[in-house]
């Protein structure tokens, strides 16, 4: 059996993550979102919402850590 300790696999870096990929991310949840106004409002809808507002939060702290460590790197600190 497996033995999983979430501890160690979470990452302190965002190498990997692009704006342009949250960018891609986002864009492709406003489509689905706008293609379930408009040809099948159901439960699915929320779903989507709930993922988008979750991508933005992602994106928001994903913009300010890569901030802070891009300053921290120039001032040499």
């Amino acid at each position: 059996m497996a033995n999983f300790n979430w501890a160690n696999d979470q990452k302190k870096s965002t190498k990997g993550k692009t704006v342009f990929f949250y960018c891609v991310v986002l864009l492709g949840y406003t489509f689905g979102i706008i293609h379930k106004c408009i040809y099948d409002i159901n439960w699915v809808l929320v779903v989507y919402i709930l993922n988008l507002v979750l991508v933005v939060i992602d994106t928001i702290v994903f913009i300010y850590i890569k901030n802070k460590y891009e300053k921290v790197a120039a001032h040499g600190v």
